[in-house]
């Protein structure tokens, strides 16, 4: 399902909003949110086979790393959660999970995330 919204004032556009029904859990996006010089934020989000976000996706992600970097903590936010920081797999809340890297030398470090049944995840950062 689709819904596009515009908001006018005096015959003008002030703003528009898009909404999409999401389909069935089908791969993981991962996407940079900080880059310090000793660690990186990385966020994961479990997305549907048109790219849109599956809200109520409850993956288990496995997280690993390669290069001069080791996984520090993973979270999803999940108030419920008892799941510890230092695990490498944590189960998607609200459809996104973190991982936080350190950096433990200079060079090319990549992270992957898995889940059974999506497709994975790659990302390379300098």
């Amino acid at each position: 399902m689709y819904a596009d919204r515009a908001a006018y004032e005096a015959g003008s556009v002030l703003a528009t909003d898009e909404v999409r029904t999401a389909g069935e859990p089908a791969k993981i996006s991962l996407q940079v949110d900080y880059r310090g010089d000793e660690l990186v934020y990385v966020t994961a989000s479990v997305l549907d086979g048109n790219g849109v976000l599956v809200p109520d996706a409850a993956n288990l992600l496995t997280f690993s790393v390669s290069g001069p970097a080791e996984i520090l903590a993973t979270d999803a936010g999940d108030p419920t959660s008892h799941a510890s920081f230092r695990s490498p797999s944590i189960k998607t809340f609200a459809g996104q999970a973190s991982v936080i890297l350190r950096r433990t030398g200079k060079g090319r470090i990549v992270v992957k995330a898995d889940s059974e049944g999506l497709k994975p995840a790659q990302l390379s950062e300098k």
